[in-house]
């Protein structure tokens, strides 16, 4: 298989997600390699370098001045590389571009297909990788999406290095099984949502809920979160197109009533300007679209509906 990164860059982007998550053990996990190996080729990078980019002890990993230099070189040079990579390909006729979206669930797989079928007569494809709630702005950041479907606020503040647009914005529900005391309710308050125990998904900072009381469990994936509702973990804030990834059917989606999620596409400065304008108008009409429709339609129901492309302009909605 033909990969869209430039060839012979690995110990360059093991660098570059080593700066920024300043732990073996972290970056050894996202990279999918073991922390000895990990520590092995940033070794070998030093050596054939000839400098030292990291400070190492038994408790923290630090940038050296060197490192700090070089980190800042580095994410420029691998950028131009993948994207040059992929204009050479499409000069020379190697096929569609392909622009990878990383998302994390809740929906947004009904998004990005929607938003494919929007972008099918364009010479791209979309490609959706999933993830977890830790990796989604690291995938972007590294380059190993083009453009990224993010909910907000289960994430906190995006950093400067990085645009955004909103592709949509829902109630934000309440999960719950079938026969919690809530579930025959049409809305909640949020001072209702404070009394009861939660899973904790993505970052907490932004919920305007005081004194949210959580279990142990912690959900790392989206469908994760469902998942433990279902088996009574506890119960948990979701998006409403949270609904098209329920499995269970005997879970309540229970809308609280003032408290929104926002689903946000993002993508890095830059970046192929003309198919990543392309997929975020097309994410962006997609979300619109899905959120439209599920708030027409019945819980539980999977609506679908006729779409039509807009024409592409610069990603900013």
């Amino acid at each position: 298989m033909v990969s869209d990164r430039f060839p012979g860059t690995e110990k360059v982007r093991s660098f570059l997600v080593l700066a920024d998550e300043l732990h073996f053990g972290r970056a050894a996990r996202y990279l999918h390699l073991s922390q000895p190996a990990l520590s092995q080729q940033i070794a070998a990078f030093e050596r054939e370098i000839g400098l030292r980019l990291f400070h190492r002890s038994t408790r923290s990993v630090r940038l050296t001045e060197a490192g700090r230099d070089l980190l800042a070189v580095a994410t420029s040079a691998i950028s131009v590389l993948d994207t040059g990579l992929a204009d050479v390909r499409r000069r020379a006729g190697a096929g569609r571009r392909a622009v990878r979206i990383g998302h994390v669930g809740w929906g947004t797989g009904q998004v990005i297909a929607r938003a494919a079928r929007l972008v099918a007569h364009e010479p791209m494809q979309l490609v959706p990788t999933y993830t977890n709630f830790g990796n989604q702005l690291n995938q972007l950041r590294h380059g190993q999406v083009d453009t990224a479907l993010l909910w907000r606020p289960y994430l906190p503040k995006f950093p400067d290095d990085v645009e955004e647009a909103t592709a949509a914005v829902v109630p934000t529900c309440l999960v719950m099984p079938w026969d919690h005391p809530l579930a025959s309710r049409s809305s909640v308050a949020v001072a209702e949502v404070g009394a009861e125990r939660l899973i904790r998904v993505g970052s907490a900072e932004g919920f305007p809920v005081a004194g949210m009381r959580f279990v142990e469990h912690t959900a790392e994936y989206a469908v994760d979160t469902l998942a433990a509702v279902s088996a009574g973990v506890g119960l948990a804030l979701c998006p409403r197109l949270a609904e098209w990834d329920a499995v269970n059917r005997d879970l309540r989606f229970v809308p609280i009533e003032g408290m929104d999620s926002e689903l946000v596409v993002v993508w890095r400065p830059g970046a192929d300007s003309s198919a990543v304008c392309v997929a975020v108008r097309g994410l962006c009409q997609a979300g619109r679209e899905t959120a439209a429709l599920m708030s027409g339609s019945p819980a539980g129901a999977h609506p679908s509906g006729a779409i039509t492309l807009p024409a592409p302009s610069a990603p900013a909605d």
